[in-house]
């Protein structure tokens, strides 16, 4: 009975060491980790878009002048300064918010965080490539990024 027990001991501490050169250890494997994220410096954006990093927004002032939901139409009078490439601010108010513009394929997306002209919504709608040069973005919907169903048309001038 005690040379079974001896045959499996040595069997089972065999088959839980590893070879490397000829020789046999006991040490653990080192543990795989897999890092979803490593190689990626582009911050979960998807790499088929591209972030205008010197856009045409910088620097320029834009009037909302009406939004459309459903029926609904309400004209505004509310102007956006983008001051620099990823921040703006409504109107006389100091706040400073966040946007991105992207390009993808034959178009720019427009994101807009906490958009107080349209209830504080983050919302992003699908531009031209050529929308600053002609000064407005007319009735382009944009769509709640928290709430697909909340959709809305904006109308932009240039100042």
């Amino acid at each position: 009975m005690k040379n079974i027990i001896l045959i499996l001991l040595t069997i089972i501490t065999l088959s839980s060491c590893k070879k490397t050169n000829d020789n046999y250890s006991t040490e653990p494997e080192e543990e795989i980790v897999l890092d979803p994220l490593s190689g990626y410096n582009n911050g979960g954006i998807l790499p088929t878009n591209t972030l205008t990093t010197n856009n045409e927004l910088n620097g320029t002032n834009w009037i909302l002048t009406k939004v459309q939901i459903g029926l609904s139409v309400t004209n505004k009078s509310d102007t956006i300064h983008f001051i620099n490439n990823t921040q703006y601010t409504v109107g006389s108010n100091t706040l400073i918010l966040t946007y991105s513009l992207y390009k993808s394929g034959g178009n720019q997306t427009l994101t807009l965080n906490n958009f107080m002209p349209v209830n504080g919504y983050n919302c992003s709608g699908i531009l031209g490539l050529t929308f600053v040069n002609y000064g407005q973005i007319v009735g382009v919907e944009f769509k709640d990024l928290f709430n697909s169903n909340n959709k809305f048309n904006m109308w932009f001038n240039k100042i």
